[in-house]
């Protein structure tokens, strides 16, 4: 199965709410002490789908 990758960067929406997270987590990184997250991503395309890591 080939790698799509998708450059969040190019979408400057996505890229603001990646960066509040990763600045919310960098302040207080107690908040997700016992916590378990999930990434979903939803794909297009022949190979397309929904996989989570």
């Amino acid at each position: 199965m080939p790698l799509y990758l998708y450059d969040v960067r190019k979408d400057q929406d996505l890229f603001d709410q990646f960066e509040m997270i990763d600045a919310a987590l960098k302040h207080d990184p107690s908040i997700t002490k016992g916590k378990e997250g999930v990434y979903q991503f939803a794909l297009q395309g022949e190979d397309g789908g929904t996989y989570q890591k």
